[in-house]
């Protein structure tokens, strides 16, 4: 066995011979190597350390991610946004199983500058695991304002900023779409209060158009596009006249007939009768209420429908006024508030779901006949008589008649268009009044009758008027006229429908469209529909610029569910005056495929920035590519790619999308999904800003496994900055409880000066619309603290191993240096 002293003494006898000369210059170039090693090492170390998740985080100024979704089984779809008081407010939709169902439930979380508080269930939807992909909004005022889905339907509901953590704070949801169809939306609040909403569902029309029923004293008939149709598929073809027609928000349609009632969903007639449940089997006038449930005005007093109640017990008959039970009830409709309101042959009628209050010649009726009725858009009651048409406003009842401008006192029904222009029908032609200016329309300018009968505004804005001598459509210029010689039932029109029936070239498709509330969401416009596409619409964002325009941006292409389909393009459509016109749409086009996921910044001065990427099916492919504008999307610049990012699909059914936002001083913040270098297995969320010259290096702000999607960013106050998105467990993306997501948060200060802060002025006033029936109670579970562990695999491996090479580092550099000076010393 050899001593230590003996290793010393031969070391140094080696170096004194030839041979140990040569044995102590591979010592040298050893501890020279060793030196080297250690000091490219720490340096290593160094990088590493910067390259890590958490470490990372720290030197840009992200916070570390956290995971909110801590009692849920299932999250996903997130949204952010951020009061004036600098809190984010963050949204998503979380299942729990209960028994044998899974609840989808509305999760709410806030961030108070120091912590996010316990996740709460605000909004109980319903059971069966339907996606609510939520979008939120906070306005000026410390209210916060949601969009979500709920089953099939998009709706909206409010809440104040301090309490929105409580489900009774939430107001009774409002249905704003109408297709039973829609799947995306996004929410946006101007600084005036106007509240915007977008979504995506199956328009109205067929192949060749619209479609419309025409309801006559012997039966119904359908025209679709140009062509007049008889129907001969419902039971008793000509056998009865029909009074009135409806299609609730479900597509389906009513007829109200002197034989009962007629409903018809697509596919199959059935007809109700005194049999089934209502009051009578002449039923005169139908409406839907905000319920959905449905009103029918019978020969035998008022009918309601319940359609969620058991089968038994969906029927229910209303007691009339008994001031009013004598006369013939001619007309029904809903207002804002929840209120029925009857006319009949011998006054008016306004029931509020306990009592009834009439009202009569001594209450300032022009006359106790009732004929028609209709509340327009801004929830003002319209009512016309025999001797005039009446307005209902704050101040009482003003009364409108041919001294006025009206083409005949003889009101035979009412209609509003999209502008709230009110169209006037009457025995002696038909008038419009646009609240400042009257004009009318006889025979002699193309009506097919001087004697109009019913009125109805279709999708594309064009008036159907119903005559005793046929219908007639006028689209804003030119009239066209369909008699039985065209193949109506009768010539006497006594009621026109428009029905929504989805896109034939793609049945599932879906458009874009708009609507705004001007009164804190007591009332909303008109649908408008903004893309009008057969190729199908997609994940729409709207983002509001300095000067009030709206801009809107969708994906284009067949897909009408998941984002998956053929994408043909991207779309960006500009408002200039809140929502009121709309500029022609750019489509964004590529010669290597199709843009999608497209998202809109708004950069310094204004200038748009547009940023998307092309389906990845080829690897060259897979750049995120953006535009710029400035002309508010007339023109746009050539596409760049962004350097840094590489973007790959990871799903062959991508739900993937980008975000952007904008801070006080105009730089644009993106979050998009993608990698850094084309060799990592893990998709990670990366972080970019525009500073109106060049996008800053891309930050990786999470990584995973379990890779992220639908990010959402939100900027307020004091510009701190706050993303959220969620995650799936992909080995177990489509098992049990709609798989395994987690719903994360980060947030930074963008250190750029803060805006003034707003003018305070008081919240608008609690929509009535909204408050009419109770809140929906939201189940609550119990909940702990949110998760602050770092998520699960490579970034928490990642995570731990920065930290060390960070401690490493200096201690590594320092041996490596000492060596260093030991070995030169010694040469």
């Amino acid at each position: 066995m050899v001593s230590g002293s003996q290793i010393q003494r031969m070391g140094r006898m080696e170096e004194e011979g030839s041979e140990g000369r040569a044995v102590g210059m591979d010592v040298g170039m050893s501890s020279r190597r060793l030196a080297i090693g250690l000091v490219l090492m720490g340096g290593l170390l160094l990088g590493l350390g910067g390259w890590g998740g958490a470490a990372s985080a720290q030197t840009t100024g992200w916070s570390e991610p956290v995971r909110l979704s801590t009692n849920t089984i299932s999250a996903w779809f997130p949204d952010v946004a951020v009061d004036d008081r600098g809190r984010a407010h963050i949204v998503w939709h979380g299942s729990r199983k209960e028994d044998e169902d899974v609840l989808d439930l509305l999760m709410y979380s806030t961030w108070d500058g120091e912590t996010y508080s316990e996740p709460n269930d605000v909004i109980f939807t319903g059971t069966g695991g339907w996606t609510i992909r939520p979008a939120i909004a906070a306005d000026e005022r410390g209210m916060l304002h949601l969009v979500y889905r709920d089953g099939t339907d998009i709706y909206y509901s409010q809440a104040p900023a301090d309490a929105a953590w409580s489900a009774s704070s939430w107001r009774t949801p409002y249905l704003i779409s109408g297709g039973n169809s829609a799947y995306y939306s996004d929410v946006a609040v101007d600084s005036e209060g106007v509240i915007h909403i977008v979504w995506n569902e199956q328009p109205s029309g067929t192949e060749t158009g619209r479609m419309v029923w025409v309801g006559t004293a012997r039966g119904i008939a359908r025209i679709e596009g140009e062509t007049l149709l008889a129907d001969e598929s419902q039971p008793w073809a000509g056998e009865y006249t029909v009074y009135a027609m409806l299609e609730d928000t479900g597509g389906r349609q009513w007829f109200g007939t002197s034989i009962g009632v007629g409903r018809y969903d697509g596919v199959t007639w059935e007809w109700l009768t005194t049999d089934d449940g209502i009051a009578g089997d002449e039923v005169y006038a139908v409406a839907e209420d905000v319920d959905r449930t449905l009103w029918f005005c019978t020969d035998s007093g008022i009918s309601h429908y319940d359609p969620l109640q058991p089968l038994e017990q969906r029927w229910t008959t209303l007691a009339v006024a008994p001031e009013l039970a004598p006369f013939r009830l001619q007309a029904v409709v809903v207002d804002g508030t929840g209120c029925v309101w009857v006319g009949t042959s011998g006054g008016l009628g306004k029931y509020n779901g306990l009592t009834w209050e009439t009202y009569r010649v001594e209450d300032g009726l022009a006359s106790e006949n009732i004929t028609a009725m209709t509340v327009d858009h801004q929830g003002v009651l319209w009512v016309g008589t025999d001797s005039g048409v009446i307005q209902r406003t704050n101040g009482g009842l003003v009364h409108f008649t041919t001294a006025d401008g009206l083409v005949g006192n003889h009101v035979t029904a009412l209609a509003v268009d999209s502008s709230d222009v009110l169209w006037i029908g009457t025995e002696s032609g038909l008038t419009r009044y646009d609240r400042t200016a009257w004009q009318s329309f006889t025979s002699a300018d193309g009506l097919a009758d001087d004697h109009v009968t019913t009125l109805a505004v279709d999708s594309e804005d064009s008036l159907w008027v119903g005559t005793m001598a046929g219908v007639s459509r006028y689209d804003g210029e030119e009239w066209s006229n369909y008699t039985v010689e065209d193949g109506l039932a009768d010539d006497q029109v006594t009621a026109i429908v428009e029905d929504r029936t989805p896109n034939a070239m793609c049945p599932r498709c879906m458009d874009i469209f708009y609507r705004r509330s001007e009164d804190g969401g007591h009332t909303w416009t008109t649908p408008v529909n903004l893309s009008s596409s057969h190729a199908g619409s997609v994940k729409p964002q709207i983002k509001i610029d300095a000067n009030g325009g709206l801009h809107v941006t969708w994906e284009e292409g067949e897909d009408w569910y998941t984002g998956a389909g053929y994408p043909v393009g991207s779309v960006h459509r500009y408002s200039p005056d809140g929502g009121k016109t709309w500029a022609e749409p750019f489509v964004f086009t590529h010669p290597d495929g199709a843009p999608q996921q497209i998202t809109l910044g708004i950069g310094p001065g204004g200038e748009l920035v547009a940023v998307w990427r092309l389906p990845l099916r080829l690897p060259e492919r897979s750049v995120v590519y953006y535009q710029r504008s400035f002309d508010n999307g007339v023109s746009w610049s050539d596409p760049l790619p962004i350097d840094g990012i590489i973007a790959k699909d990871w799903l062959p059914m991508s739900l993937d999308s980008a975000y952007c936002a904008s801070d006080s001083a105009g730089n644009v913040h993106l979050l998009v999904l993608g990698y850094l270098y084309p060799w990592e297995e893990n998709l990670s969320l990366l972080y970019t800003v525009w500073n109106g010259d060049e996008w800053s290096q891309p930050y990786r702000l999470y990584t995973s496994t379990d890779p992220p999607e639908w990010p959402r960013i939100a900027i307020g106050t004091g510009d701190a900055i706050h993303a959220t998105w969620f995650t799936r467990d992909e080995a177990h993306i489509w098992e049990s409880e709609r798989g395994r997501y987690q719903v994360w948060a980060a947030s930074m200060e963008a250190g750029v000066p803060s805006p003034a802060p707003p003018t305070p002025t008081s919240s608008p006033a609690a929509s009535s619309v909204l408050a009419t029936p109770s809140v929906p109670t939201a189940t609550v579970f119990p909940t702990i603290s949110p998760d602050s562990a770092p998520p699960r695999g490579i970034y928490s491996d990642w995570d731990d191993a920065s930290r060390l090479a960070i401690a490493l580092a200096p201690l590594v550099v320092l041996i490596g240096a000492f060596l260093a000076v030991r070995v030169l010393r010694r040469g």
